[in-house]
């Protein structure tokens, strides 16, 4: 952290700075990432001014405080929510987002897990579509695609619709899919989900391991295909 404040790269910095915090409350230190923190926020609130500052970062600092709240129970579900809300908005409908850019999409697919651990649901909903419009868009598209962070989006689409129809066959699919695929766990809320897929998904128990036995065989090519045109139909 030090050689960034050297090199004047401030934005760098936080964005480092935040990934550091996402790691500790992973790891349960809520006390060195609280400290981390006070170092990232420089005295920001929520309910302050948007500080200065790159917009990723900027989201990248109050997703992992939305976080820390999270966890040590600081703050209410709403007030979480709401600055989940406002890290997202951040950054969705940016060129960056049409871009599929994978730090973008990390970053916001971890304020929507968190919207979702938290019971914010609709507000979940809202800012998974602005994920979903240009992967699903640009599907067809020749060239690189971050896998693991489009298989992030489509299993909180998955999670979503299974907590509305619990088993539902295609949201439960494109949980299992994403698993195949590999979704990331950088983000405490988003690893919490991952690990309870089996529940989250509403099957039964055979059904869900028979489910993730047939789509872990499937070459990752195909999984990919089939995962995104899942989220085009939901």
């Amino acid at each position: 952290m030090e050689r960034f404040d050297e090199l004047g790269a401030v934005d760098d910095a936080q964005q480092v700075g935040a990934y550091i915090v996402a790691s500790l409350l992973a790891l349960g230190r809520l006390d060195e990432a609280r400290e981390r923190l006070d170092d990232l926020t420089d005295g920001w609130k929520p309910g302050d001014p948007t500080p200065q500052g790159g917009p990723e970062s900027l989201a990248g600092m109050m997703t992992v405080l939305g976080e820390y709240q999270r966890l040590s129970g600081t703050a209410s579900n709403d007030d979480i929510a709401t600055l989940l809300g406002q890290s997202a908005d951040l950054l969705v409908g940016a060129e960056s987002t049409e871009r599929r850019d994978p730090g973008v999409i990390g970053v916001v697919s971890a304020a929507v897990a968190g919207m979702i651990r938290v019971g914010a649901l609709d507000r979940a909903h809202v800012y998974l579509a602005e994920l979903v419009t240009p992967i699903v868009e640009h599907r067809s598209d020749v060239g690189w695609i971050d896998v693991p962070q489009t298989a992030g989006v489509v299993f909180e689409s998955g999670v979503l619709t299974c907590l509305e129809s619990p088993g539902d066959e295609a949201g439960a699919r494109r949980m299992a899919l994403a698993l195949r695929l590999g979704a990331r766990h950088d983000y405490p809320a988003l690893h919490e989900l991952l690990v309870d897929a089996p529940l989250l998904s509403g099957m039964d128990a055979d059904a869900w391991t028979a489910l993730r036995a047939e789509v872990d065989a499937m070459p990752r090519r195909r999984a990919l295909d089939e995962a995104t045109e899942l989220l085009a139909e939901r």
